[in-house]
């Protein structure tokens, strides 16, 4: 992210440039997607199974816990859905592709050394929400934009005169008053970063360096603050290419060879790089706690479409999956790639007729703002084999006529909402929807959907059978101590817990080539959660938002599959322990758990 080349040119002069800081006893600005991503991949969490979210969970924990203790309020601002400019399609797509040859590359890695790849940078489908959960869990404040955070981070700084923490060049080029912190020169960053985070005894300031425009631009004469975001538009940054100008002499000049036919559309992606990195056009907006509800932001993002009322309410209060906000407004999505069999086909395949249902949603609605001669689609980015593919999506008129219309869906019942899911899902059968709304916790009703829906799908019985068993232990034995806390019955589990708990930290058992199967069967799990939390949020269902710090661990599904051998009462002894009394109570409820899933 940022400037290429820039955090180099600062570590060149690192001695100019920074100087000893000690954070205490002040208001830090978090820049939040990027600290989401510093906290999972210096944790060293394992990223093949679909991600360790309790192991992430108690990373970020251990983070906000840690600057709290010295008296630092953070806040986190995350990025929102909306390109303002339309200018950064071209390095989403370029990221798009390269996670996919990273997943390649860690995939590839684990067959052949049967060990995990700590330098792999995938992602998981859900690290961003259990970040931002977790955040506000521990009581921080968490602010969602509406369009590139970076503006408004460099702006909440100035307003409230402290320092901003991130690890994104493009705050080099910001005139940040009271300093910029690197993530990299946080103690927290280097190898002995859980040491330092479990360590409740570490009370002293947090000691880091900080970086201050003014100590840079001492190092070239005549260099002024002003001119900086136009450097940066020359070295090419997240919203222009550097290629637009390999060979720079003056920016009249270079204009003045360009074809008059894109001569104006440079000109625009210049200024509209350059404004990126104004912070006076939040001066006059307006920002609820929780949510930038500035009406000019909501107007720019909605400019080409009349957006139902409950919509845009949604909108305001950040309750759009940021994915659907941006299918919305730019008709485009770049699936998330997860580490599956190189050789299986497009992501995605396995529910396709969710995301089907999605895009004919958004699409009828776009044809009924515009004229109905255009043909409209959606651009769907995924992954084949490993590479990279697009493929333009059009309506289907058979499927969408089953389906209610955006403006319809704000009118509905919640049950009404659920019916048009159900159905989506071939989920029709009255007495198990009505065992799931009953007997099912709210906070697993979305997952135990995606369990059912995986095993109407799975030809493979044996393994099918292991990975069901597997995945209902993972979600029932970390949702179990806040069930428990409900009826106040402390029936004795806790050893089962804490067994089941130290499957989490590394893998047991070689990974096999055969394992592929396995491996694919949990990405195609991940893939069919995240769309269905996509169809939820579209049909705003109320279904309780997934917390997967609560119900997926994926090193300990993987060691739990690998220990099940077909007998479900076997495998919960084998977690119990040799020799260890299971206790009845626990046992039974897990056991009637598995049996209303597995009725469904």
């Amino acid at each position: 992210m940022g400037i290429r080349g820039l955090t180099s040119l600062m570590n060149k002069y690192s001695s100019e440039v920074y100087e000893r800081f000690e954070l205490r006893d002040s208001t830090l600005i978090i820049d939040g997607y990027n600290l989401a991503n510093d906290l999972y991949f210096t944790g060293q969490v394992d990223i093949i199974f679909g991600g360790d979210y309790p192991k992430y969970c108690e990373i970020v924990t251990g983070f906000f816990r840690l600057l709290k203790a010295r008296n630092v309020t953070p806040i986190v601002i995350m990025d929102g859905p909306f390109d303002e400019y339309g200018a950064k399609k071209n390095t989403l797509r370029k990221r798009h592709g390269e996670r996919i040859q990273r997943c390649r590359q860690a995939v590839e890695y684990l067959i052949q050394t049967n060990k995990m790849d700590t330098n792999a940078r995938v992602f998981p489908s859900f690290a961003v929400t259990v970040f931002e959960d977790t955040a506000k869990l521990c009581g921080i404040e968490v602010i969602q934009t509406f369009i590139e955070a970076d503006s408004f981070v460099a702006y909440k700084a100035g307003q409230l005169k402290c320092p901003v923490l991130s690890n994104d060049s493009d705050f080099f080029i910001h005139d940040l008053k009271f300093g910029f912190i690197p993530f990299e020169k946080f103690p927290f960053s280097g190898s002995d970063f859980r040491q330092i985070l479990f360590d409740g005894s570490f009370k002293n300031p947090i000691i880091c360096q900080i970086f201050f425009l003014e100590k840079f631009l001492a190092l070239f004469p005549g260099l002024e603050a002003d001119l900086l975001p136009l450097f940066a538009t020359l070295m090419g940054n997240d919203f222009i290419d550097k290629q637009e100008f390999s060979r720079f002499f003056a920016i009249d000049d270079v204009l003045s060879l360009v074809e008059p036919e894109n001569e104006q559309s440079l000109r625009s992606k210049i200024r509209n790089s350059v404004d990126m990195y104004n912070t006076e056009r939040f001066l006059i907006h307006n920002f609820d706690h929780g949510f930038t509800t500035s009406n000019h932001e909501i107007d720019l993002a909605t400019k080409n479409f009349n957006a139902p009322a409950w919509l845009l309410n949604q909108f305001r209060n950040g309750q759009v999956h940021p994915t659907i906000a941006r299918l919305l407004i730019n008709r485009e999505i770049y699936c998330v790639s997860l580490t599956g069999d190189p050789k299986s086909g497009t992501m995605f395949d396995c529910c396709e007729d969710i995301f089907r249902a999605i895009y004919n949603i958004i699409l009828l609605f776009w044809e009924s703002q515009i004229d109905h001669n255009t043909n409209l689609s959606i651009v769907e980015w995924n992954c084949k084999f490993y590479g990279q593919m697009k493929r333009e999506v059009f309506v289907d008129e058979n499927s969408a006529s089953k389906l209610p219309s955006l403006s319809e869906i704000g009118d509905l019942t919640v049950a009404e909402r659920r019916k048009f899911f159900y159905s989506i899902i071939n989920l029709d059968d009255p007495s198990m929807i009505r065992s799931l709304e009953t007997l099912v916790p709210s906070e697993l009703q979305l997952y135990v959907l995606c369990l059912y829906y995986l095993a109407s799908k799975n030809d493979n019985e044996d393994i099918g059978f292991r990975i069901l068993d597997s995945l209902i232990i993972s979600a029932y034995t970390r949702t179990y101590p806040l069930l428990k806390k409900r009826d106040s019955a402390n029936d004795g589990a806790e050893q089962f817990l804490r067994n089941y708990g130290r499957l989490n930290w590394s893998m047991r058992n070689d990974f096999l080539k055969s394992d592929l199967v396995i491996l694919h069967e949990l990405t195609r799990f991940n893939e069919v959660l995240f769309a269905l939390t996509l169809l939820n949020s579209i049909l705003d269902c109320g279904f309780s938002n997934l917390r997967m710090e609560n119900l997926y661990g994926g090193t300990a599904v993987w060691n739990t599959i690998k220990k099940h051998d077909g007998n479900f009462s076997a495998l919960l002894s084998k977690i119990a322990g040799i020799g260890a009394k299971m206790n009845q109570s626990f046992y039974q409820n897990i056991t009637n758990f598995r049996a209303s899933v597995l009725e469904m």
